[in-house]
């Protein structure tokens, strides 16, 4: 036997065992995943929060540079009920705090707990019970 039609056979053969692996990992990643994350519509949480930034002639990426970096959220348990609250910052408007009534709902109390930041303008959030007593301050 020439050593071409040996050799010529191993290399089909190498083809065809990487071809099936291909088909079998193709089917695997088609497979249906266990889901992480549900969308909760807004109609059903409340959480109506949106950061909105408006660019004019002195607001903007130019004139500074970390313009779209603002924003952020902060989740935690700010009224000891066991339940994780958020609380939301915002460039140009006011920033809101929604406590946690379960299953997903929200209540916004940021008025009712004295937040005034109505004028904005807050590049990030942080939530740390930094002695360790349970209770934000």
């Amino acid at each position: 036997m020439p050593q071409n039609t040996v050799f010529g056979f191993v290399v089909k053969t190498k083809k065809l065992f990487l071809f099936s692996i291909f088909i079998i990992l193709f089917f695997q990643a088609c497979k249906k995943e266990e889901v992480l994350f549900e969308k909760i519509e807004p109609s059903h949480s409340n959480l109506n929060f949106s950061n909105e930034l408006n660019p004019n002639s002195e607001l903007n990426i130019f004139n500074y540079l970390y313009y779209y970096n603002g924003g952020g959220v902060a989740a935690g348990d700010y009224n000891q009920d066991g339940l994780i609250d958020l609380y939301f910052t915002s460039n140009e408007q006011g920033d809101k705090l929604f406590l946690n009534s379960g299953n997903f709902k929200f209540k916004e109390i940021t008025s009712v707990s004295q937040i005034d930041n109505s004028q904005g303008w807050t590049k990030g959030v942080s939530y740390i019970d930094i002695n360790a007593d349970s209770y934000t301050h």
